[in-house]
């Protein structure tokens, strides 16, 4: 059942987020050339390939058909995030516990910086 839904979710997350929807279309491409075929015998799968996709798009009395065909149009969708929790039991809440130690630093006062900058970083003050 997790493999079914994890394969569920891989596709709709790979056809909505890329072009890759566009292989839906592939039995109108055959279906269109089947109908060209009916048309004009001699055609053959490359020059309906040279008509449909490689000119400019050609206002013709199939137009409309033309543009259903895969990578005629593309739609711009936005990405989608799905989040699945896989797991039956809930995760455990765990707050992480610190120890807090004192510690002693022992520090010689001569070699700290002298704080000659300090009084540069004040906020003003009112004068009374």
């Amino acid at each position: 059942m997790k493999k079914i839904i994890i394969i569920i979710s891989l596709l709709s997350i790979v056809f909505s987020a890329t072009e890759l929807y566009q292989l839906l279309k592939i039995p109108v491409l055959i279906v269109h050339y089947i109908e060209h075929q009916g048309k004009e015998t001699d055609m053959g799968i490359a020059e309906f390939f040279m008509l449909h996709y490689s000119k400019a798009i050609a206002d013709d009395e199939d137009a409309d058909r033309d543009m259903q065909l895969p990578f005629k149009t593309h739609e711009c969708h936005g990405q989608s995030i799905v989040a699945i929790q896989l797991r039956d039991e809930p995760l455990p809440l765990q707050s992480p516990i610190n120890e807090m130690r004192l510690v002693r630093i022992i520090v010689n006062e001569e070699a700290l910086p002298t704080n000659f900058l300090h009084d540069i970083w004040q906020p003003p003050r009112t004068l009374s």
